[in-house]
């Protein structure tokens, strides 16, 4: 009885699984924070008794992180044998890229607060023809107001 009944030890066991396929990391989220709730995910299908390859782990966590990474996850992947390599280890070996990873992001950041004074200005344009014409519509009621 404190194991739990058939259909609920399945459903636990495809909750996990369905977790693994639709894992992904977060936007803007440190690659830290992703390898430990990555780790967090293996350690309980592990708990529910599924296993995963070696291979099939490394290739899921290169494949889940953010497009900036993208240079270095490729370059992993035809570097190394990820069969051979334990996950920690593909963790150490992108964490010495985060550095430049973290420049392409505040790159990315300042190229879109750029972008955003330009959408402002026009928007106050916008606004100030809006109210020219909001004027003219007061004083052509008043003037008809008048005669």
């Amino acid at each position: 009885m404190m194991m739990g009944s058939k259909v609920g030890n399945q459903m636990k066991v495809a909750n996990c699984i369905n977790s693994f396929e639709e894992f992904k990391a977060k936007e803007n989220e440190s690659l830290e924070d992703t390898f430990e709730r990555f780790v967090l995910l293996l350690n309980e299908l592990s708990k529910n008794k599924v296993k995963k390859k070696q291979l099939e782990n490394n290739v899921k966590f290169l494949s889940i992180l953010q497009p900036e990474w993208k240079k270095h996850t490729r370059r992993m992947k035809q570097m190394k044998d990820l069969n051979d390599i334990p996950l920690h280890e593909v963790y150490e070996t992108l964490r010495k890229n985060e550095e430049a990873v973290e420049e392409k992001r505040a790159e990315k950041k300042k190229a879109e607060t750029v972008s955003e004074p330009i959408v402002l200005v026009a928007g106050e344009k916008k606004k100030e023809k809006k109210e020219k014409k909001k004027k003219k519509k007061v004083l052509t009621s008043s003037e008809s107001e008048s005669e």
